[in-house]
């Protein structure tokens, strides 16, 4: 029973801040569910009460070879379900001051030395902030990404979520969620899923239609290039 609980409790903290990007195909869905359960019964087999820190050391080896580098809390509390909050909390501390673990905001950790070689650090801590939301990049981040902006802060993330609007500082740049009340279907009509990419991104008329709800400054738009944007999608149809 205990097993079922922690593989139930991981799958749902996995799948549901993963809705936007990483399940594009069936068969890469099928593929990382079944690494979630070799994962779980892995982890479930290594994992004891009173976990010493070198079996955390093995487990955390073991995820970063699953693509499993960065963390919630509820995350971590279902890949190690025989540790008390105590323990863990414990658990966790040693290992940050050891730097075996970084946090990089208020819940979320790293396992660095494997974080590093992550492509899109950003994004996969922004996934993890918003669990269970429909998130996407748009603003000034997507119409950077489209050219339709020149000038922008290359660590600064723009996330439009329908979780609450806030901005957390990480030492990879900023990541700013702001609210939007847009339906699911609406959103996902909209956006595209760059490859390997953990967010979905807003299509050009979107980023900006985003940017004009929230009233940003627009001064900087291309308004040229956006029309031509537009012109060539429209063709493409």
């Amino acid at each position: 029973m205990v097993f079922l609980h922690s593989l139930t409790s991981a799958m749902i903290v996995i799948d549901l801040p993963s809705i936007f990007g990483i399940f594009r195909f069936p068969a890469k869905f099928f593929t990382f569910m079944i690494t979630l359960v070799i994962v779980s019964v892995d982890l479930y087999a290594a994992n004891k009460p009173n976990m010493k820190y070198s079996n955390l050391i093995k487990q955390l080896n073991l995820l970063a070879g699953y693509g499993i580098t960065a963390f919630n809390i509820k995350m971590l509390k279902s890949y190690f379900p025989a540790e008390t909050d105590i323990t863990l909390r414990k658990t966790l501390t040693r290992a940050i001051d050891n730097g075996l673990l970084r946090r990089v905001c208020r819940g979320i950790y790293i396992y660095p030395h494997e974080f590093a070689r992550r492509p899109h650090k950003s994004e996969e801590i922004a996934v993890l902030l918003r669990p269970g939301q429909f998130s996407y990049i748009s603003l000034e981040t997507a119409l950077s990404e489209y050219s339709i902006i020149s000038q922008v802060t290359l660590d600064y993330l723009t996330v439009m979520t329908t979780g609450r609007s806030q901005t957390y500082s990480t030492p990879y740049g900023v990541i700013e969620f702001t609210h939007t009340s847009r339906q699911e279907k609406e959103i996902l009509a909209n956006t595209v899923t760059p490859a390997e990419r953990p967010l979905r991104l807003a299509r050009p008329g979107l980023a900006l239609a985003d940017l004009r709800r929230v009233r940003r400054n627009l001064d900087l738009i291309n308004m040229e290039v956006y029309e031509e944007i537009i012109h060539e999608q429209s063709l493409a149809v």
